[in-house]
């Protein structure tokens, strides 16, 4: 569902208000991505994101620069 560009959203976005078939294929991949992928896991990403917020702010504690944070699932 990520579009490159404004214009590629906008298209996307007709697409699958005027498409049928498209919206409900759409909405059968997110139907069944819902029970295995990890990111419709609400706890577990909150869980996640918590995580990285404590990274940074030991971080910032610690006297250290900004820098990429890699946060375990």
């Amino acid at each position: 569902m990520i579009a490159e560009s404004w214009a590629a959203y906008e298209t996307r976005a007709i697409e699958l208000a005027t498409n049928r078939v498209h919206y409900t294929n759409v909405k059968q991949r997110l139907l069944t991505a819902q029970e295995t992928s990890p990111i419709f896991d609400t706890l577990q990403t909150t869980r996640a994101i918590e995580r990285g917020y404590r990274m940074a702010l030991d971080r910032l504690w610690q006297g250290l620069a900004p820098d990429h944070l890699y946060v375990s699932a």
